[in-house]
């Protein structure tokens, strides 16, 4: 069963830091040296009526969530990227029941907790889950096909943000002052947006393969994208030879895809190679103990 999403406010999460999406495995976070939180309650849902995670001021709040989808949080993986084998070993039960988790700090740590990174909060939610679902897992590095974000011929079409086009997230983790809207696949806005940022945003855009920044550029760049939506993997038909890094195929009738459109509009491309790619291995996951 899936549940309608009324409030998901990830995508900093998923785009602000621009490092590797699995900086930590839990078996290597130190409870020793990463806080924890002081309570958390965790309770089955047996009817959820929509999903709701976020970090909040205190603590951590889920609603009809799934370990899968807690597990891409805690680990920074965008949801889509299970399209492409980023997470594997899961037992179905963590991606088919759903739970509502309540996580909160002690008082006295509210002022230690503002100044967390957001690799810091994350590696909280490792520490829960280790602890309530006895959650293990491990990372390993493949080869993979990839899309490379580059310079297209005749250079970038990108203005550097202004100081008042930033706008810096109240959780540590968006510091390049990231703010992406985009009301459905085909339209999107970005102010202050990273490069290495937009790389991993359009990753999640459908495309069938995981998208990195070659394009040497370091600034914090405004712009919007309009592009027509569709099956953007289409453009590289799944049917493929894995290990093709020729040229994209041709838009197909009805109008332009992101390929053309990011090429057209920003002076940038997508091109595909292979690459190494971080996988998440999960090597034991429970139900979680009562609270």
């Amino acid at each position: 069963m899936r549940v309608a999403v009324c409030v998901v406010p990830l995508l900093l999460w998923e785009l602000g830091g621009a490092r590797s999406v699995l900086t930590q495995a839990a078996g290597t976070v130190s409870a020793a040296a990463t806080p924890t939180f002081a309570v958390a309650s965790i309770r089955p849902n047996l009817k959820p009526t929509h999903m709701r995670m976020e970090f909040t001021v205190d603590g951590f709040l889920g609603e009809g969530v799934t370990l899968h989808q807690l597990i891409l949080v805690a680990y920074g993986i965008p949801e889509t990227a299970a399209n492409y084998g980023r997470l594997a070993g899961e037992p179905e039960w963590v991606d088919e029941d759903y739970f509502d988790v309540k996580a909160k700090i002690d008082d006295s740590f509210a002022s230690s907790f503002a100044e967390l990174s957001m690799d810091q909060r994350r590696q909280m939610l490792q520490l829960l889950l280790a602890d309530r679902f006895a959650l293990k897992v491990h990372s390993v590095t493949v080869e993979r096909p990839i899309y490379e974000l580059v310079i297209a011929p005749g250079g970038p079409k990108l203005t550097a943000a202004k100081p008042d086009e930033l706008h810096p997230s109240s959780l540590k983790g968006g510091e390049d002052g990231l703010a992406v809207s985009h009301g459905r696949i085909g339209n999107v806005r970005a102010e202050g947006e990273s490069m290495d940022a937009f790389a991993i945003f359009l990753g999640t855009q459908g495309v069938d393969r995981p998208v990195v920044n070659r394009t040497g550029l370091t600034a914090l760049y405004s712009f919007s994208l309009r592009w027509a939506p569709g099956e953007l993997s289409s453009r590289s038909s799944r049917a493929e030879d894995d290990a093709q890094t020729g040229p994209i195929a041709p838009d197909p009738p009805g109008g332009s895809t992101i390929f053309t459109e990011i090429q057209k509009q920003l002076g940038l491309k997508l091109q595909r190679t292979k690459g190494p790619v971080e996988i998440l291995v999960v090597d034991q996951a429970s139900m979680p103990t009562s609270n």
